[in-house]
């Protein structure tokens, strides 16, 4: 049991203070005893007031009274009684560090006396190897925090802290990015009023929003112990940061990375905005209505004909094209047929059974074997039988030719839903043979292969279609416009759709109609499907120069773990011009004028866009709505030109992917960043933009080295999900759920430590089995501390320490085993494997525990306080200690800030506000022996579990090696590893754990030998034999330190005496 101090209460009732008593009993129990019923001021009264109140289960109890934490003595064998007058001659651990955490107050104390002042201490500081750079890649400013949070500011904090331990200036500014359609939408629903339509009242709840989520989430992250600059910080709706971003916006158009077209984009008709690829999320089991139609061969090629038996040639048998697709709503605006020049055309006669003429229909060869299904019964889908068509009636499919692609181009067939209109065929290398029929219909204002096919002179330098919005039947809502009034008003997803295939069914050209499961892309905010829609947009020009330079880059770039940088060079190498312009109202407007009123003619330039960007610091972005007259916003030179401003504002990733030019160059002097640490589906998103946007402005990346994490799980490795019930919130872990009185309130530590413990570079998993096993983890850790603090209460390094020369043996082969611990966590350190630092602390400090302070405890306790042996001891158990809390400090920071209040000052210093602070005291210099050594403490180790079985096969009835005597014979050629034992009886008896060991080296061949296996440092492992007997030891336990060396039960042993000056009995 523990005292842990008094506390006092005040009762309101009385308005008095009541004081209690705090003791603390194994197995976790703690009791709490109020000042009445005994003298408070006599420990002894209050020893015999708790005997009272346990009912007699403790019969005696004594006290140190030298601290607080004063360890009360349990018995209840009378016979023991005599062992307590040598109680306060033992040198016990003694401390005022708590076995629990009180994670709940002490981390906030802790935070608030240690964290605050840390990041501009560190920052200010002149004495440091140099400045590393930090970059943070803004989160959503769009709600409370989730786990996923929670992985990437913490791994960004292990980063931090470390860097600060290896001496360097860290510059970690972090951000938020607040505009975007989320943010809009999220505003608008959370609106009690009806959803505002002006401009600026939209904008001012957005960023009201931003605000309150940007509040919320930061005082999330500084709970979790993350340091920052959290003065400093980052928003994308700052009028600073708008400002610069305009300014890059002019650059990159200046430098002809940036322009205006009208070509298709992905639009989300439940946005009403045009989106990236980063904006898009795919789901895999998307319904489309799939159909095949016939395109009516109205004037054919001679190349085609030729192909034609000719039988047929003179017949008035009718040749079509067949064509697949799943968007029937583009039918409307086609304007062409695409074949692959190169591939095999095959030529079939079709019977049908309800009419007596016959056709013939060409299709892809290699799609022969799928097409036999549509002759097949249809299965029932989720949206029940759909329509066979023609492939109902079909009672004969012969292949009768075969052409090349390239015969076709230039035929013309019928329009299916336009009489008056012709399609044409067209060569596209595009059209692939994995599905459909290989013949492509075209819609250049709803496919950017379409539109490439479309508007790409042809040899003669002719265009097929010169104006794409003349085939652009679809408005911003996903409505067909009022271009025929046959379809006008219809969803194209719907109405529409139905419309086209009933007239497609009416004219004899359906074929076949049917449900089509596939990957199909989803506006990622409003979860509901988008298209490829042509408008006037904004774009980056991918491609050529910019594109080259960008991927020469990547293959300089270090990217954690490895594969992913083959990910993002991949998805780049892929990527299409990039959308910059949204139609929303929340965000940073494009710096655009036009002349006229006419979008056919922009106006960026230079002096405008420095011009905007004053008013932007001045005012803010809201100034561009806001302003009355357009001229408001123009320089004076540019004023009454008739300049008409735009309404498009700045794709987000354009927003956050320049904060390397708003924050991380004018913060450090230098666009590069050491390093950014982001989740995995960045690759798509912010590590392009960042990157593109770095590259086209200053030729090079912006950022040395990228980590990224996987995305969290719940513990079944499903995706979390309020309908699933299996989110885990990171507040619940570290404040308990309110609503869950059984749930535990782990603290930050738990919470850092589940993240370090994760193998963060894959998806991670989340349970309340995995958080209940890191609490445990962390009071192990705890408790070793405890012990290692409470050993050293009387220790100075400076006044006591002990050289590495003049140590005990067993004491060197700790501090090499030290040595190698210590280098193989810096490696880890450095190659960000926090899990391998986390398992390593683990592993070591149980070793050290069941190994190093169990047989050190004796020395400790029962030894001369200043003895060399002991402080031999106590010099490693410092090294100890102080290689534990430098490599817990980056993961732990409240457990190792709790450490450092409480240990021992190393130089008789003060307490400096934080554990990062202070003067660390390095490890000595490994000696030169260290191998020779870290070989002989193994085969000390190998030979303790030995002499255990031997002791269990003969002496039974013996409880503990203490009491044996015990011989080992070696092979002579371990005697190199172990001469230093040789005349060290002690020591050999304190590390094998003997009342005496007599070691001889050669075994002669009559006797029994066992097989004792050696793993040198170079890996190579050898059998060696030995030879051991035990026997009961005829010495007697010592009464003071329990071990097996004295002569009479009565009577201390020889060392005792000497520690207590005393003469031995008569």
């Amino acid at each position: 049991m523990w005292y842990l101090g008094n506390f006092g209460r005040w009762d309101i009732n009385n308005l008095k203070k009541i004081h209690y008593h705090l003791i603390y009993i194994n197995y976790n129990k703690l009791i709490i005893l109020r000042k009445k019923s005994y003298d408070s001021g006599n420990k002894a009264s209050l020893a015999h007031h708790l005997v009272k109140k346990l009912k007699g289960t403790i019969d005696a109890t004594t006290f140190d009274s030298s601290n607080n934490s004063t360890n009360l003595i349990e018995t209840s064998d009378k016979s023991k009684e005599n062992n307590y007058k040598f109680s306060d001659t033992l040198l016990l651990p003694k401390t005022t560090f708590s076995q629990r955490a009180f994670a709940s107050v002490r981390e906030l104390e802790i935070q608030d006396a240690s964290f605050k002042t840390l990041y501009s201490w560190q920052y200010n500081r002149t004495n440091v190897k140099g400045t590393f750079v930090l970059q943070d890649g803004p989160p959503f400013a769009n709600g409370d925090v989730h786990l996923g949070h929670a992985v990437n500011k913490i791994l960004k904090d292990f980063i931090v802290r470390r860097k600060i331990l290896e001496g360097y200036r860290v510059s970690y500014i972090p951000g938020w990015d607040c505009h975007g359609l989320p943010i809009e939408i999220k505003a608008l629903q959370n609106s009690e009023e009806d959803a505002p339509r002006d401009p600026l009242q939209i904008r001012r709840k957005a960023r009201s929003f931003a605000q309150d989520a940007v509040a919320l989430q930061k005082a999330a992250f500084r709970r979790w112990g993350v340091i920052a600059d959290w003065d400093n910080a980052y928003e994308t709706m700052n009028n600073e940061y708008e400002a610069s971003q305009v300014i890059a916006f002019t650059e990159m158009f200046e430098k002809g990375h940036i322009y205006q077209d009208y070509k298709p984009v992905y639009w989300s008709p439940s946005s009403r905005t045009a989106l990236a690829e980063a904006e898009l999320e795919y789901v895999d089991q998307h319904e489309s209505d799939s159909v095949y139609v016939k395109f009516p061969i109205r004037c054919a090629k001679d190349t085609f004909l030729a192909g034609l038996p000719g039988d047929i040639q003179n017949s008035d048998i009718q040749a079509s094209l067949l064509v697949w697709t799943t968007t029937p709503w583009t039918l409307p605006g086609n304007v062409a047929l695409c074949v692959n020049p190169s591939a095999s055309y095959a030529i079939a006669l079709v019977a049908f059974a309800s009419r007596p003429c016959k056709e013939v229909w060409v299709f892809m060869k290699a799609q022969i074997f799928d097409l036999s299904r549509l002759f097949a019964s249809l299965p029932s889908t989720s949206r029940g039988q759909c329509s066979h068509g023609l492939a109902a009636e079909v009672s004969e499919f012969v292949v009768i030719g075969e052409i090349l692609g390239k015969a076709l181009v230039g035929t013309t067939c019928c329009h299916p839903i336009f009489k008056e209109r012709e399609s044409v065929v067209l060569s596209a290398d595009h059209v692939s043979s994995y599905t459909g029929t290989g013949i492509v219909h075209a819609n250049p204002a709803h496919g950017l292969e379409d539109f490439y096919v479309c508007t790409t002179p042809d040899l003669e330098g002719k265009v097929l279609v010169n104006d794409v919005s003349s085939v652009c039947y679809v408005d911003d809502a996903g409505k067909f416009t009022d271009f025929d009034s046959r379809f006008s008003g219809l969803d194209i997803f719907k109405e529409g759709t139905q419309n086209i295939i009933g007239m497609l069914s009416g004219e004899g050209l359906l074929v076949k109609h049917e449900i089509h499961l596939h990957r199909y892309p989803y506006d990622w905010r409003t979860k509901k499907p988008v298209i490829l829609r042509s408008t006037l947009q904004w774009f980056c020009r991918i491609g050529g120069p910019l594109l080259a330079r960008a991927l020469q880059g990547i293959e300089t770039l270090l990217m954690i773990p490895e594969t992913s940088k083959n990910r993002l060079h991949s998805m780049l190498s892929a990527r299409k011009d990039w959308c910059l312009s949204r139609q929303r109202v929340w965000g940073v407007p494009i710096p655009v004028f036009y002349k006229n009123n006419d979008k056919r003619q922009p106006v960026i330039s230079r002096d405008i866009s420095q011009h905007v960007a004053g008013l932007f610091r001045a005012h803010g972005s809201d100034i561009w709505w806001s302003a009355e007259h357009d001229d408001a916003l123009l320089p004076p030179s540019r004023r009454k030109e008739g300049l008409i401003r735009g309404t498009d504002i700045m794709d987000v990733w354009f927003d956050s992917g320049t904060s390397w030019n708003a924050v991380t160059e004018s913060a450090t002097g230098s666009h590069v960043a050491d390093l950014c640490v982001e989740g995995s589906d960045q690759h798509r998103g912010w590590f392009q933009s960042s990157l593109l946007t770095s590259v086209a402005l200053r030729g090079a990346l912006p950022f040395k080295t990228i980590l990224t994490h996987g995305f969290v799980l719940d513990s079944e490795g499903k995706k979390m999900s309020k309908s699933l019930g299996n989110v885990v919130s990171p507040n619940n872990i570290i404040n308990g759920n309110p609503n869950k009185n059984k749930e535990a309130a782990y603290g930050a530590d738990v919470l850092r430590f589940w993240v370090a413990s994760s193998c963060f570079t894959s998806d991670l998993y989340a349970g309340k089995e995995s958080f209940a096993k890191s609490s445990e983890n962390v009071r192990k850790l705890r408790t070793s501390a405890r012990f290692l603090i409470g050993v050293l209460h009387d220790f100075c390094i400076r006044l006591h320490g002990v050289s590495q020369s003049n140590m005990l043996t067993i004491d060197r082969y700790i501090m090499a085993r030290l040595h190698a611990f210590q280098e193989e966590l810096n490696l880890h350190y450095s190659s960000y494997r926090f899990q391998c630092v986390v398992f390593r602390m683990l592993t070591f400090t149980s070793y050290l525990s069941s190994f190093y302070f169990t047989l050190l405890k004796d020395r400790l306790y029962a030894a001369r306080a200043d003895g060399p042996e002991r402080r031999s001891a106590q010099t490693v158990l410092f090294y100890c200690l102080e290689v534990f809390t430098e490599a817990l400090a980056p993961i732990l920071p409240h457990l190792v800030e709790d450490i450092y209040k409480h240990a021992p000052r190393p130089h008789g210093k003060e307490t400096k506000a934080s554990v990062l602070m202070k003067d660390w005291t390095a490890l000595p210099a490994p000696t030169p022996d260290r191998e020779k050594l870290l070989v002989a403490g193994s085969i000390i180790e190998k030979l303790r579990p030995l002499i255990n079985e031997k002791r269990l096969a003969s002496l039974k009835n013996i409880t503990s090696n203490e009491q044996l005597e015990i011989r080992i014979a070696l092979s002579h050629a371990l005697k190199p590893f172990l001469d230093e034992f040789e005349g060290k009886k002690d020591e050999l008896k304190e590390a094998l754990g003997g009342a005496s060991v007599e070691l001889s080296f050669g075994l002669s061949g009559s006797c029994k030998t066992d097989s004792l296996e050696v793993e040198l440092l170079s890996g190579e492992k050898l059998l060696y034999s030995t030879n051991i007997s035990v026997e009961k030891t005829r010495m007697n336990k010592c009464p003071r330190c329990w071990l097996y060396q004295s002569t009479n039960p009565k009577c201390l042993c020889p060392r005792c005496r000497e520690v207590l000056n005393k003469k031995p009995a008569p």
